[in-house]
């Protein structure tokens, strides 16, 4: 998804992706 994509998302819509990719991020960090 390109940035432009993303700033045409609600604004709930982008929290819960931003949220979504930090615990996907912090989960890949825990297994290693």
């Amino acid at each position: 998804m390109s940035v432009k994509e993303f700033d045409q998302l609600p604004y709930e819509q982008q929290v819960q992706l931003l949220a979504f990719n930090a615990v996907r991020t912090m989960e890949e960090h825990a297994r290693t």
